[in-house]
């Protein structure tokens, strides 16, 4: 489904040039960042590494948060005990 997008965005700006692309819309914040410095006229070497930038960036946000779940998920048992032995002595 991607690649198709692609090859229409590609027809589009063949036929009516980059400025045609402007007005699509693909979906998702990437496609559109990626849509957009074509638009503006980005050098290809520049769009490649902000779009390279931009996955990194939200890789390790996601890590982040997931390793902050995981902690708590580690953390869970000790506070279960932890309410258990303060249960039993109130």
């Amino acid at each position: 489904e991607l690649i198709e997008k692609m090859v229409t965005y590609a027809r589009l700006a063949k036929k009516e040039g980059l400025i045609a692309l402007e007005k699509e819309d693909p979906g998702d914040e990437f496609s559109a960042n990626a849509i957009r410095y074509l638009v503006d006229g980005y050098d290809e070497h520049l769009i490649k590494e902000m779009l390279i930038k931009d996955l990194r960036l939200t890789v390790e946000r996601h890590t982040l948060g997931k390793n902050v779940f995981k902690g708590l998920g580690d953390s869970a048992p000790a506070f279960g005990m932890i309410g258990t032995l303060i249960g039993k002595h109130c």
